[in-house]
């Protein structure tokens, strides 16, 4: 009977000293932003950007960079 008492004793000790540290972790956590635990935040919409207009490629551009190209590849 003493030895389950005392096997419950440890048993009660280990908890307790378990939930000690898991506490002291969170308040030490909490008090200096160590980072053991993280924050949730929600994410800022992003702003919109203005659109550039670009200008048409225009057909004697277009042939050069083709022939550029034929020979880049030669």
């Amino acid at each position: 009977m003493a030895a389950l008492a005392n096997g419950l004793a440890r048993s009660l000790m280990a908890s307790i000293l378990t939930v000690a540290c898991s506490l002291s972790a969170v308040v030490v956590d909490r008090s200096f932003d160590a980072g053991f635990i993280g924050n949730a935040s929600a994410q800022e919409p992003k702003k919109e950007r203005e659109t550039r207009k670009t200008p048409a490629l225009r057909n004697n551009i277009y042939e050069k960079l083709a022939e550029a190209q034929v020979f880049a590849e030669a």
